[in-house]
């Protein structure tokens, strides 16, 4: 049996965390728009602002210069 490559491991890894992190942050929007009893028009666009505020975050926490693993990381000093 072969082992999966740690590198696409990796960034399998990356890009369920860089995802689930957005659809937490669009959902939270949501329901706080919910919760202020706001009309399904502006529950949809609190959905849609806390996505791109979440798009704006993942880009931030995580940037594709981090692409090397630790251990490329640690090699490298």
């Amino acid at each position: 049996m072969e082992r999966p490559d740690p590198d696409t491991e990796r960034d399998r890894t990356l890009s369920r965390l860089r995802i689930g992190f957005v659809v937490l942050i669009g959902i939270s929007a949501g329901l706080i728009a919910s919760y202020a009893q706001g009309s399904p028009a502006q529950i949809l666009i609190a959905v849609g602002g806390g996505t791109a505020v979440g798009i704006g975050l993942v880009w931030l926490a995580f940037p594709e210069a981090s692409k090397e693993s630790p251990e490329q990381m640690v090699r490298r000093r």
